[in-house]
């Protein structure tokens, strides 16, 4: 229960983030962010009483993940951090290579830890933080290229994600069954769930800020066919300015791939597309 909820106040985006900020705090720690000798006492404790730094508890807690848990458990839910910024430190975290350079990259929060966390949440009945977990547990076996844990976990995603309708995470579970397609040179697949995920995460207010998920496994089928129209069109997508920004070599590449194409050198576009393909996979994006 987070502070607006004790409250009885409005239910926000930002009590989700709360929720998911004492899983990762009893994760860590061992305890609750907020005990006491009852009920009562807790919800008092959510209201009033300060978060000891899970540092205090666990030395060896990554100094930027005590400073993601303590903004999530913030009192004030304007002052907790977006579900983006949260997923970008996570899914970062399960392949810190294939970040871009900010100090939530430094974060260690591995599959062990989200497994523990999904424990949680399936045994509390917790369905966002269930898709959460679920979620970065298919990007982990995803960045490994290990298919048959992926297809599980995706599996389960697109179950809790559906039965919730969160539009984000259905997405997401269509963009990891694409990536199952291109690994099975299934190109019908990859455009069908592509597709597919790129329209969910139209419906959302805000732009998804993930859809590399969706876009490699697109450009790598498109590229299968020699469809580099269409390839280009992924590609150039990727770098919309709200979407999460690749690394310097790999963005430095998809952006040649589009100069050459502005300047009409589909040979040497080509190349620059199956180069970007290649580094892609390199860095756990395909």
């Amino acid at each position: 229960m987070s502070p607006e909820q004790a409250r009885g106040d409005r239910v926000v985006g930002a009590t989700d983030i709360f929720s998911l900020g004492i899983l990762l705090y009893e994760l860590t720690t061992g305890r609750h962010p907020f005990e006491a000798e009852s009920q009562l006492g807790v919800l008092n404790a959510i209201l009033a009483q300060a978060v000891i730094p899970p540092r205090r508890i666990n030395h060896e807690i990554p100094l930027p993940l005590e400073a993601l848990i303590l903004k999530m458990l913030e009192k004030d839910s304007r002052l907790r951090p977006g579900a983006a910024e949260v997923e970008l430190a996570l899914t970062e975290s399960s392949n810190r290579r294939a970040g871009p350079e900010t100090g939530l990259t430094t974060i260690t929060f591995k599959r062990q830890h989200f497994k523990a966390a999904l424990h949680l949440a399936n045994r509390r009945g917790d369905n966002l933080n269930q898709v959460l977990c679920l979620t970065y547990l298919t990007i982990i076996y995803r960045k490994r290229g290990q298919l048959e844990e992926a297809q599980s976990y995706v599996s389960q995603s697109m179950e809790v994600a559906t039965a919730g309708q969160m539009g984000p995470y259905i997405g997401m579970a269509n963009a990891n069954k694409a990536w199952l397609g291109w690994r099975q040179n299934d190109y019908s697949a990859v455009n069908e769930h592509g597709r597919a995920a790129l329209d969910s995460w139209k419906e959302g207010q805000a732009s998804y800020p993930f859809q590399w998920a969706a876009l490699w496994p697109l450009i790598g089928a498109q590229l299968a066919q020699n469809n580099i129209p269409e390839a280009i069109e992924y590609a150039n997508a990727m770098l919309a300015p709200t979407q999460q920004r690749l690394p310097t070599e790999l963005q430095g590449v998809v952006v040649e791939a589009l100069n050459e194409w502005g300047h009409n050198h589909i040979k040497a576009t080509r190349t620059r597309l199956d180069r970007a393909l290649q580094l892609a996979q390199q860095m756990g994006y395909l």
